[in-house]
């Protein structure tokens, strides 16, 4: 028997014990052990979105504000709470789709060009018109429209009006 600290397999048997799965089938598929029905384990162990909210700080929420609508050409939603002052972006489904906000939260978000995580915004259907609104609006081109594959589309990192690195994905056109 060998694993690491979720998995085991146990030699000559076609399972792996999972901390998470319980028992799982598996078989050996070159040298390296694998679910026997990939696509159902893969479809069943997966989360809808990976994302389902996101808050992008702000000094000054109205210059932030300004620069997400120039750039893609939105009008952003006003929400104040007392603690926090938001402008969120449209969506089509409050329930289910991925919504976000720029945000002015009094100092617990803090703006920067180099360090936390970078989200990805919606430039479909071309992120080269976003990024022709960008430096206009007050920010800069951080990463040029990037091809990342024919399959995945294009990329491009910016720096907002507050100095957040932003990215942004453009799905291949059909």
């Amino acid at each position: 028997m060998y694993g690491d600290n979720r998995c085991w397999v146990i030699q000559g048997l076609t399972e792996i014990i999972c901390l998470r799965q319980n028992i799982l089938p598996f078989k050996k598929l070159a040298g390296k052990y694998q679910p026997a029905d990939l696509k159902n384990y893969f479809k069943s162990n997966k989360m809808k979105s990976a994302i389902s909210w996101f808050e992008i700080p702000s000094t000054d929420l109205d210059r932030a504000t300004k620069f997400y609508e120039k750039i893609f050409n939105v009008s952003l939603l006003p929400m104040d709470l007392p603690s926090i002052r938001m402008r969120m972006f449209p969506i089509e489904d409050q329930v289910s789709g991925i919504g976000g906000a720029v945000v002015n939260s009094g100092g617990f978000h803090k703006p920067s060009s180099t360090d936390g995580p970078l989200i990805y915004l919606n430039g479909n259907p071309d992120l080269q018109q976003v990024l022709d609104r960008v430096e206009a609006a007050g920010g800069s081109i951080m990463v040029p429209k990037t091809e990342i594959s024919p399959e995945y589309g294009f990329m491009a990192v910016i720096i907002d009006s507050e100095g957040n690195r932003i990215g942004l994905h453009s799905i291949p056109s059909t």
